[in-house]
């Protein structure tokens, strides 16, 4: 499925021409919040509906959001977000490969949207793009820098560990990424 995904891009998508727009999904500061007030409460058959309905859903409007709003200033330029592809039974490992591999091959900026440090596939997105060494921007049109980002993963990584929630995905980022600043 992911060759003949990136296949479809192939057809489509002019090396290093596009713009990503990383949305925060499954995660983020407004599954921070949810999971602080309701979902740690809740049992494992009305977690994944809350989730989604909470966050998810919540997240994915937030962000097409701004995608339509980057289509708008941007009239014929290919903006490619996350939030579309549905690929069932994928893992959110398979996911993020998946778009760090685009970002590497299609991407000439990147926009990342509130809170995008918060989650999990925005961080590898972020590496990915500083990796590239391609403009990285907020929503605001302001750049956003390696140091910056790593202050931003390293706040939310603590405040995943008050909730006792998994850092170490986030904490390899924020290695990987301080590596980078000493080079």
């Amino acid at each position: 499925m992911r060759e003949y995904l990136l296949s479809v891009f192939e057809c489509a998508v002019a090396k290093d021409s596009s713009i990503y727009v990383s949305i925060p999904i499954t995660t983020g500061k407004d599954f921070l919040r949810w999971y602080s007030a309701k979902g740690r409460h809740l049992a494992s058959d009305n977690y994944a509906k809350a989730h989604m309905q909470d966050v998810i859903e919540a997240n994915v409007s937030k962000g097409r959001q701004f995608v339509n709003e980057l289509r708008s200033r941007f009239p014929g330029k290919v903006i490619i977000e996350p939030t579309s592809l549905i690929v069932p039974n994928w893992s959110q490992q398979e996911y993020i490969s998946f778009w760090i591999e685009v970002i590497n091959k299609y991407v000439s900026a990147a926009y990342f949207t509130p809170g995008w440090y918060y989650s999990r596939g925005c961080a590898a997105e972020f590496l990915a793009s500083i990796e590239k060494k391609i403009m990285i921007l907020d929503v605001k049109d302001q750049p956003i820098s390696l140091s910056t980002g790593v202050k931003d993963i390293d706040s939310a990584v603590q405040e995943y560990r008050d909730l006792q929630l998994e850092t170490d995905f986030l904490l390899n980022i924020t290695s990987r990424l301080k590596s980078l600043s000493k080079e």
